[in-house]
């Protein structure tokens, strides 16, 4: 049995249509090619959709934690500026009790 053609039904009469069955046919591969890459296409601008609606919920997320870390920077701030009062306080009574003793010893030893 030989190889497997189509060809022309009036074929030895017309010059008409013949190809050979194996024989790939270019134009319906390219075809093939565009509808598989259109539907990487699609899948992938999906897939961009969901990262960007994930980029969006991330931002805010950073907005909120943002916010939160600025809250907590003034109130450490304002913890600090407390803490400092509270230790010049304590600085100026014994710098005073230490003058105290100073001016008791000085005036009792004359």
């Amino acid at each position: 049995m030989g190889k497997s053609f189509y060809g022309c039904a009036h074929w030895p009469r017309t010059r008409g249509f013949f190809k050979w069955a194996d024989e790939s046919n270019e134009i319906r591969d390219l075809q093939l090619l565009i509808m598989e890459n259109n539907v990487t296409i699609v899948e992938l601008e999906h897939e961009t959709d969901i990262l960007k609606a994930e980029v969006i919920s991330l931002k805010k997320k950073f907005a909120k934690k943002q916010d939160m870390v600025d809250e907590l920077s003034i109130e450490c701030n304002e913890r600090m500026l407390q803490m400092d009062t509270v230790f010049a306080k304590k600085r100026m009574t014994y710098a005073l009790i230490k003058s105290w003793v100073f001016f008791a010893l000085v005036f009792f030893m004359y």
